[in-house]
């Protein structure tokens, strides 16, 4: 399917989310990007037990090659039914319903 990485992400006074890092409006490429090099795994800071556990080197290298794939696109991008998916998923863990939710009607088809 073929997805617009430029659509930007609305706050809820429908206004573009500006990344105070960059001062640039966050659009779905920078979300997409950000949920793929988001580090997984969580130790208790008090105990050092594993709350969950970290991608295998197997998965984290899929992370990058797909990061890659998306970092190298312009405008648009044909990502398969899995790498959406796969995107979704990892957007859903880390960002809050506001971004979430458009992310994934853009990665549907929804927003062009």
């Amino acid at each position: 399917m073929k997805i617009n990485l430029k659509c930007e992400i609305k706050g809820i006074d429908n206004k573009s989310i500006i990344n105070p890092q960059t001062n640039q409006a966050r659009t779905l490429k920078s979300v997409m990007i950000g949920a793929l090099l988001f580090p997984k795994g969580r130790r208790n800071p008090q105990t050092g037990a594993i709350e969950q556990e970290e991608d295998s080197n197997k998965e984290k290298f899929e992370k990058y090659r797909l990061y890659e794939k998306i970092q190298n696109a312009n405008k648009e991008i044909e990502l398969t039914t899995d790498e959406i998916s796969k995107i979704k998923k990892l957007i859903g863990e880390i960002e809050p319903q506001l971004v979430m939710g458009q992310c994934w009607v853009a990665l549907e088809g929804g927003t062009k």
